[in-house]
């Protein structure tokens, strides 16, 4: 689910995403049934590394906070992409995005300075309404 390995020959693999990647699971405790109910209610994200704190969408705006990035990124259905970036040296850690019904689905993608990925699922129209 998290690992999007390629093998590339390289010494730095991470950079391709062999063993880089790693599931963060959003349950009540560690036992069996809080973990399965997560994932089966799809409570969870994949990372490298950054984290992603809050999602949620309200009056047809999506809101994120995240650990520090450089770059959220809100991809759609319809190929149709927003983007918050930090310029020179700064970070960011919350972005908004205007979601409309033709998207068909919103998905976000945060990469911090050293590359590393965060990707949530794609959450479908019928989600936000």
């Amino acid at each position: 689910m998290a690992d999007d390995n390629h093998n590339h020959d390289t010494e730095d693999d991470r950079l391709y995403g062999t063993f880089g990647g790693f599931n963060m699971i959003k349950a009540k405790n560690l036992s069996y049934d809080a973990i399965f109910n997560a994932l089966k209610n799809q409570e969870f994200y994949c990372s490298q590394g950054p984290e992603i704190l809050d999602l949620y969408v309200e009056d047809g705006v999506a809101h994120i906070t995240c650990s520090n990035v450089k770059d959220i990124i809100m991809l759609t259905g319809i190929r149709h992409t927003q983007r918050v970036f930090a310029k020179g040296k700064e970070y960011i850690t919350t972005a908004s995005f205007k979601v409309e019904d033709k998207f068909n689905y919103i998905r976000f993608d945060v990469i911090d300075e050293n590359g590393c990925h965060a990707n949530t699922r794609a959450y479908f129209t019928d989600e936000w309404k």
